[in-house]
Parts: C-alpha cells; structure tokens; sequence
C-alpha cells in the first residue's frame, strides 16, 4: 500500500482506532479535518464499525474497506474468502486422517473470525463429523489466548488430535504448549495457523498456514481508492502452505498381554 500511493505521490497515513470507543466516529471526525485527507482505506475490525463508516460518508470522504462483513454496497472493496480458506484447511486435516480436530476463534469484534469459524463448521459437516463445541475455544488473535484454548483442549477426556488456529499468534500458543507438556509436533498433535506471518517460519516446527495475500489486499484496496469507476469488489486468492507443523494422527500400539 505504501509503494501504490508513492507511485500516486500520495502520502500514506496509518492511524490506529479503537472501536469499542464510544466516541470513535467523533475521534475520526477530528482526524479528517486535521489532517484534511483525501481519502480512506478501512481493515477490520474498522471495516464494519458503523460509526467509522457514518462519519466518513457525513464528510464526504472515499473509502475502500478490506474483508468487510457487512453492508457490501456501501462502497468498493477487496477480500479474500476467509470461509472458504478455513473449509480448505479443515479439509486438508480431514483428508489425511483427522477427525478431532480442535478450532481456535479469532477476535469476536472480527468478520473474519464468525467466517473462519463457518469454514471449519462447514468442512465438518461436509463428511459428516459433528461439531462438538467441547472442540472449541475463545480466542483474541493473541499467543495468551492460543495457550489457555490449548490447556482447555489437552485437558479433555479425548483431546484433538490436530487443532486449527483462527490466526499464526494463537498457533504459536499451542505450540509452546505441547512443547511444555512434551508433546510431539506433528507426531502426537498436528498444528495448522492463518495469515503466513512472518512467526510461521521462525517457530519450530514450521506452521502449516493459510496464506492471506496481505500486501495484494492492501495494494488493491489503494487501486480501488484511486480508480474512476464505480463501487467494485475483488475477490483475491488464498493458499494452503504445507510445512512440518502436520501430518496424519498418531494412534500408539497397543501391546497384547502375553495371556492373550
């Protein structure tokens, strides 16, 4: 995004904005006429916060939204199918075994949280597993959160034998849990994140992820800004990365009694 608008000798400015706050909408206000914008790009969750999306049309001021969840004929937008990249990695789990297979959920305040979760929902039902809510945990998108939803899982009377994170931070919580309780990755537990961030690959072992073409979103997003036309929606492409944080479940042998 910031090589697409020096291309455009546009100057990028990257504000953070709390949500939950109820005077956000005023917050954003102030920030337009103070810096007198010419126009906005919105990623979650401030994708879908109404009072964001109020104030910027009251002023008068484009903007393209990432992975909006709802209201799609406000303006242009980019997304990747979050559904569908979930159900692909589920499927993955699935195909090679899998049949407990734990879900991390990302951030409530997220759209992509409720659409990652219908994936995995969806892939499960598809071949006729029962959800069984035992199977998921609350998560925020943060490590903590990924090590208590992993405590919560290994602790059960039949735990998963793989568990799917709603993002790589939360992935990298169930890592260092099964590290902790002596857990072999992938041989006793299989361990698959979202996004491909740069902590995929430094952890050990690797994380099998879901790539989101984050650069691609945003660049796209600037192209859709700075475009002619009228309201237009991209769709970009996924991708399944396979490294050495999966394989097909370990089921022990179990040795016969010399009596039997």
């Amino acid at each position: 995004c910031w090589d697409r608008c020096h291309e455009e000798g546009m100057r990028l400015i990257a504000q953070p904005v709390d949500v939950a706050d109820p005077d956000v909408g005023e917050q954003v206000r102030g920030m337009v006429r103070q810096t007198h914008v010419d126009g906005a790009i919105l990623s979650s969750p401030v994708t879908d916060c109404v009072p964001v999306l109020t104030a910027l049309e009251a002023l008068n001021i484009p903007f393209v939204r990432i992975s909006p969840g709802t209201n799609h004929a406000l303006t242009s937008s980019v997304f990747m199918d979050d559904m569908q990249a979930a159900d692909d990695m589920t499927t993955k789990l699935i195909n090679i075994g899998h049949r407990r297979i734990g879900f991390i959920k990302g951030h409530p305040n997220h759209m992509a949280s409720t659409e990652r979760q219908a994936g995995y929902q969806r892939a499960l039902g598809r071949v006729g597993i029962s959800v069984d809510p035992a199977l998921i945990a609350e998560g925020l998108f943060d490590f903590e959160s990924g090590v208590a939803a992993t405590d919560q899982f290994l602790s059960l009377k039949y735990p998963p034998t793989a568990i799917f994170a709603s993002n790589d931070d939360m992935a990298s919580g169930v890592l260092a849990v099964a590290h902790r309780r002596g857990i072999q990755i992938p041989k006793q537990l299989s361990v698959a994140g979202f996004d491909d961030t740069t902590l995929a690959r430094v952890v050990w072992p690797p994380l099998t992820t879901v790539r989101q073409p984050v650069r691609e979103l945003a660049s796209t997003a600037a192209d859709l800004l700075f475009g002619e036309g009228g309201i237009e929606h991209r769709r970009l492409p996924h991708e399944l990365i396979s490294r050495e944080s999966v394989a097909p479940p370990y089921f022990p042998s179990i040795k016969k009694s010399k009596n039997t």
